[in-house]
């Protein structure tokens, strides 16, 4: 089905389900889709690269790739994204951050950034890294699961591997149910049709192999779903997948999920 014939049904829907006019249930569907994101530079530590490098010392190559895109375009100051302030505070080399360093509870930057570094983000960080790294390189230290892998955000904005210079790429298959769960946000997924639209997505990725938790939440945060949408849909995928396989924190982050695929390198 075409991206044309999917907002006319999903606006038919819409309109049968909430009893208003098809020119305001178009609005409200055709809402979803907003401006495109200005292009950016966007890298990452994969926790891959778990056994090879610390926290501190994975922060340290983040940091140095931000300062060094920010130098060469605007020339204005990299800032730090963590959870808590206090997590880091007195710990080489985010202590040189004092001042630029900003969390989901403390968002109140007092200068412009140039550059964003997120260490090991939880959800509600990333998208405060994302918002705030609008237009501008980000770079984000993914070793632990916080709360979830970050494998799919990273293959979904095609963010660089800081070690080995890799960079992924979702499966094809993925691209159109997910820009239907992305589609159907529209209300918050409150039950009923933004609700059954994204379980409609779900069940089309579980149908192809391709469900996996951390990997579609994840994903779905670099295109952009807010936090509180991706809580939803991680309880929607909980109740598909095995008891205890929801989230999988013991996976091994050295196995790529089949999703995910490597691009050619760059001549």
């Amino acid at each position: 089905m075409t991206r044309n014939r999917r907002i006319k049904a999903a606006t038919r829907e819409y309109r049968a389900a909430t009893g208003t006019s098809y020119t305001a249930a178009r609005r409200v569907v055709t809402g979803a889709d907003s401006a495109p994101a200005q292009r950016r530079a966007f890298a990452w530590i994969p926790p891959s690269a778990g056994h090879a490098i610390t926290l501190e010392d994975a922060a340290a190559v983040a940091m140095e790739w931000a300062e060094e895109q920010t130098a060469t375009a605007s020339g204005l100051p990299a800032v730090l994204v963590t959870d808590l302030k206090d997590e880091y505070a007195h710990q080489a080399p985010f202590t040189r951050y004092a001042g630029r360093h900003i969390t989901p509870r403390s968002s109140r930057l007092t200068v412009e950034p140039g550059a964003v570094i997120a260490h090991n983000p939880t959800y509600t960080a990333l998208e405060l890294a994302m918002t705030t790294a609008r237009g501008i390189p980000l770079a984000v230290v993914g070793l632990l699961p916080a709360p979830w892998w970050l494998d799919g955000w990273a293959a979904a904005v095609g963010a660089r591997d800081l070690l080995s210079g890799e960079v992924t790429a979702l499966d094809p298959r993925l691209s159109e149910p997910m820009e239907s769960i992305l589609f159907y946000g529209n209300n918050g997924y409150s039950r009923g049709w933004g609700r059954d639209g994204a379980q409609r997505a779900l069940d089309e990725i579980r149908a192809a192999g391709l469900l996996d938790h951390d990997m579609i939440v994840s994903a779905l945060a670099g295109l952009g779903m807010p936090a509180r949408h991706q809580d939803v849909i991680s309880k929607m995928i909980d109740k598909m997948v095995p008891r205890g396989t929801g989230r999988n924190r013991m996976r091994n982050p050295h196995v790529r999920h089949p999703s995910i695929r490597i691009l050619p390198a760059e001549a």
